[in-house]
């Protein structure tokens, strides 16, 4: 029998519970194959609670890509070189697997081929990644933002999801200055030309 729900702290435990559940549930399958029944069964609650607390799965999806991601990729967006920070910042994530959190890049990747989640996907990408990075420059902002972002999202894919032994965290010391220096190439940042 669900779990009842009071108001107040118990229903943000009972909120961020859902929002975990559905995390989980959207990196292991896809959009289409995932049920707010299923999430609420997880979580204890009925599907009722999933609707009221979240409006429709669309927006709770919305919600656990948007929660699956912490505010590190745009305080590294807005550092003045952006470069070195955002490899760091792919680097300490690749360190950071959890168990009991999916990666980020799972949520994406498992629905990539949704026709329903893509459009989703597509609009918090540009919007939450690639506008960030992309008012940063005055010619081909986008070009050189998207581009970046694709080399990242690409270790990402390698590093977290295929487990390559090249980007494994422990030696992410040595790939993050090679990563910084294709960043900086996709942003159009100079290098400096003088041999090493």
């Amino acid at each position: 029998m669900p779990a009842p729900v009071t108001s107040g702290r118990s229903a943000r435990d009972t909120r961020q519970r859902i929002l975990r559940a559905a995390r989980l549930r959207f990196a292991a399958q896809s959009y289409e194959a995932t049920a707010l029944r299923h999430i609420a069964g997880d979580v204890g609650v009925d599907v009722a609670l999933v609707h009221r607390a979240f409006g429709s799965k669309e927006a709770l999806f919305r919600e656990a890509v948007a929660s699956a991601f912490d505010d590190g990729f745009a305080q590294a967006a807005a550092a003045p070189a952006p470069a070195g920070p955002l490899a760091a910042r792919l680097s300490r994530q690749l360190g950071q697997a959890q168990a009991d959190e999916p990666a980020p890049f799972d949520i994406i990747v498992r629905s990539l081929c949704s026709g329903q989640a893509r459009p989703m996907l597509r609009e918090m990408v540009l919007r939450d990644f690639v506008a960030p990075l992309a008012a940063r420059f005055d010619e081909d902002g986008q070009t050189r933002a998207t581009l970046a972002l694709a080399c990242l999202a690409g270790v990402a894919l390698l590093g977290e999801g295929l487990g390559l032994p090249a980007l494994d965290p422990a030696r992410m010391e040595e790939v993050v200055p090679m990563l910084e220096a294709m960043l900086n190439a996709c942003l159009g940042v100079p290098t400096d030309a003088t041999p090493a």
